[in-house]
């Protein structure tokens, strides 16, 4: 059960910083910015970036945990089958990459993104915390699947839970970290 847990904490930090969510931090770390003056003490500078970071880290929670019990609910038949789809899926992935070699181009129409709010409450850093593992989610599956899979070869749902838990403290450990060492730099 140990490798397990540790398994789960590497992979929630890998979840949090990644190709896909990467692209958010700045924006993440510039929005964290705004969020309080410049005239407070350290002493609070810390204490709101540990309460951004939970809030960030509650929607990454979220998203992640339903993606999990929904995978865990709703494939757990499909497990044996899971290894076969991952080899298909690099399969078409080594085809695609062959034709866009040979002049094939791939083109995805992606929906406009709106303007951003100005408001800074705590429901919108939860709102950006689900957008980040939205856009993380589709780079660390993956990942996130070994983690599942995990939980499913436990059997308990007790022990399920506590391997989401952990995954979910190691995505935390990255955001609080992060949201805390640029407080602490504001200030200086």
């Amino acid at each position: 059960m140990n490798a397990a847990l540790a398994l789960a904490f590497a992979a929630g930090m890998v979840a949090t910083v990644n190709p896909c969510g990467f692209a958010m931090l700045p924006a993440y770390l510039s929005y964290f910015m705004g969020l309080s003056g410049d005239d407070i003490s350290p002493a609070a500078a810390v204490r709101t970036a540990f309460k951004v970071g939970a809030v960030v880290s509650l929607g990454f929670i979220v998203v992640f945990g339903i993606a999990g019990y929904a995978i865990t609910l709703g494939f757990r038949s499909l497990t044996e089958w899971i290894p076969w789809m991952a080899l298909a899926v690099g399969a078409v992935v080594i085809v695609l990459g062959i034709a866009m070699l040979r002049g094939f181009e791939l083109t995805v129409g992606m929906p406009r993104a709106k303007r951003g709010t100005r408001q800074r409450g705590m429901r919108n850093v939860f709102g950006f915390g689900v957008s980040y593992a939205i856009a993380s989610l589709s780079c660390t599956l993956p990942v996130f699947l070994s983690v599942v899979t995990t939980q499913l070869a436990s059997r308990s749902v007790a022990k399920g839970s506590v391997i989401f838990l952990v995954y979910g403290l190691g995505m935390s450990a990255v955001l609080m970290g992060v949201t805390v060492v640029l407080a602490l730099g504001k200030q200086s």
